[in-house]
């Protein structure tokens, strides 16, 4: 039960704090309140404000600078394709039709999954996982997308029901060109590595969240998925809104 209130406080600080950015509270560049000033203002704890903090550093609201404080980030430094110097292979409704296909698939595994008494084998979900880091480390985008694939795949094939293997091999080739197009962003400021090092990173706090949903029970496995697939669908908007086709956007908001 305490576990559960606690749960409902965090999410309160977070949806409060994420409104106010929303609202333009403090401006793209601005630096946030402190820790103790944020506890002040919502009468919580230090717990609550650091959880909040870390879930809108995860999503790309905000920076976090060690022994700076946090920063807003805004849409045009979060999604900022100044330095991206390639094109997306995928048109608007491929990437619709995929992600849509995406977000129900894993969805479903990921409830299924952890519906499940006893954790089946998660050895190649987890290597799959560490395989991530060691490419990140070595800025290889390719490398990241091949991991990135069984990482996500693990996933549905560990459930065991044979409908949705069968299905992850047909959705196969479709899912690992999405995450190859999405990968590019991680190379669009080729010529700044330490950006290009932040990209990797961002992409690697999603999955960190969500290994240890799955594998420690720690967070909403399903929040987490949720908030992932909406991110990425503002960032595929977002380009194909400035830099890609022209037509309207129509990419769907996930429920």
């Amino acid at each position: 039960m305490e576990k559960t209130v606690k749960q409902r406080i965090d999410n309160k600080v977070y949806e409060q704090l994420l409104s106010m950015l929303k609202n333009g509270i403090w401006k793209s560049g601005g630096k946030l309140p402190s820790e103790s000033e944020l506890c002040a203002r919502l009468q919580v704890s230090r717990v609550s404000v650091r959880s909040a903090l870390q879930r809108l550093q995860a999503l790309g609201f905000i920076e976090i600078k060690r022994a700076k404080g946090s920063f807003v980030r805004g849409v045009e430094d979060i999604f900022d394709f100044s330095g991206f110097g390639g094109n997306i292979d995928l048109t608007r409704k491929e990437f619709q039709d995929i992600h849509e296909m995406r977000g129900m698939l894993e969805g479903a595994s990921i409830t299924l999954l952890l519906s499940r008494k006893a954790m089946p084998d998660l050895s190649n979900f987890i290597d799959a996982y560490y395989g991530l880091f060691k490419a990140a480390k070595n800025l290889d985008a390719e490398e990241f997308t091949r991991h990135d694939l069984c990482f996500h795949l693990s996933l549905i094939i560990v459930t065991g029901n044979d409908k949705f293997i069968r299905m992850a091999q047909i959705f196969r080739e479709d899912l690992f060109r999405y995450l190859k197009e999405s990968n590019k962003f991680l190379l669009r400021d080729h010529d700044d590595e330490k950006k290009i090092r932040r990209h990797f990173e961002d992409a690697l706090v999603f999955h960190t969240e969500l290994f240890e949903a799955i594998t420690r029970r720690k967070g909403r496995a399903d929040e987490i998925h949720k908030r992932y697939l909406e991110r990425n669908s503002e960032r595929f908007d977002h380009y194909y809104n400035k830099i890609g086709s022209k037509e309207r956007s129509c990419l769907p908001k996930t429920a």
